[in-house]
């Protein structure tokens, strides 16, 4: 009857064989199936060891003298002691196709490479640096260079450099958000030409105008008050995207207003500028004169 059980264990034993061979010969994949890929992995495993456990137990408690039984169990320890260094062994072929990788891109991760792509263990502070620098180029630029990135080691920085990235970029849409409601307060404030009295972004960063009569509205008015609010929001992504930059530039704004409310636009923005410690840098288009004029107030 041991014997008999010891055959049972056996053929387990091949089934995870012919199994584990069987993913290793399919195992190119992409990111969406690993997880499962991965899964079913450890389900193989799993009953491997436990086969395997079951049939040292059987050969312990039989002997014989058979050669050809003792060849069996020779082969099968062998077998046994190669298996147990598959999770060493074993890599996940790897293609990205959100950065439009080719076929003969596909790159052979280890498993706690894998691991460290799926978020699974963060072992490196996120590359800051790599976010920072690139952020004015374009996305195949950026495929490009991600894609030589990930030959230097940076899938241990993506878990963390994604969540850096997101705090960032919720952070600078809230600074952006708390700037520009100041300003469009403050502006139509001092602005007494317009019928706004003040601008401000919602929760859900949509623009909400406030009029001296009637509820607030979105997005309207004259072509002027459209030229004020488009100058503050300007305002606001200054100080939240770049506050280390001490300068502000608005080209083709004061062309769009009329004279009153061009100067009452430039005096708020050297009083602002005085405030902030920056320098604003306006122009406008004057035909009265055959070159440029530079003019400081």
């Amino acid at each position: 009857m041991a014997d008999q059980q010891a055959a049972a264990a056996r053929a387990e034993i091949s089934s995870s064989i012919a199994t584990i061979k069987d993913a290793e010969s399919t195992m190119t994949t992409d990111l969406s199936s690993m997880v499962v890929m991965k899964e079913k992995r450890d389900r193989y495993e799993s009953v491997y060891k436990a086969a395997s456990s079951e049939l040292e137990k059987l050969l312990s408690q039989t002997s014989t003298s058979d050669p050809e039984e003792m060849k069996d169990r020779k082969a099968e320890r062998a077998l046994t002691d190669e298996l147990g260094t598959l999770e060493n062994t074993t890599t996940f072929a790897v293609r990205f196709t959100s950065l439009n990788m080719l076929p003969n891109q596909t790159m052979n991760l280890t498993l706690k490479e894998a691991e460290t792509m799926l978020s699974i263990e963060t072992t490196k502070e996120a590359n800051k640096a790599l976010i920072q620098n690139n952020l004015a180029k374009g996305a195949g630029e950026i495929r490009s260079i991600l894609t030589t990135e990930l030959d230097r080691g940076l899938l241990e920085h993506i878990g963390s450099s994604a969540q850096w990235a997101a705090e960032e970029a919720d952070r600078q849409r809230q600074e952006t958000r708390r700037v520009f409601n100041n300003v469009g307060t403050t502006m139509f404030e001092r602005l007494k030409v317009s019928p706004i009295t003040g601008v401000s972004l919602n929760n859900d960063y949509n623009i909400e105008i406030n009029w001296a009569e009637g509820p607030p509205t979105g997005l309207t008015g004259a072509g002027g008050e459209r030229t004020i609010i488009a100058a503050a929001l300007l305002i606001a992504m200054r100080k939240a995207y770049t506050p280390e930059i001490p300068i502000l530039m608005l080209d083709g704004v004061m062309e769009n207003l009329d004279a009153r409310p061009r100067e009452e636009l430039l005096a708020f923005l050297g009083e602002y500028a005085k405030t902030e410690e920056i320098a604003v840098l306006t122009s406008r288009l004057n035909r009265d004169y055959d070159s440029a004029k530079v003019i400081n107030l």
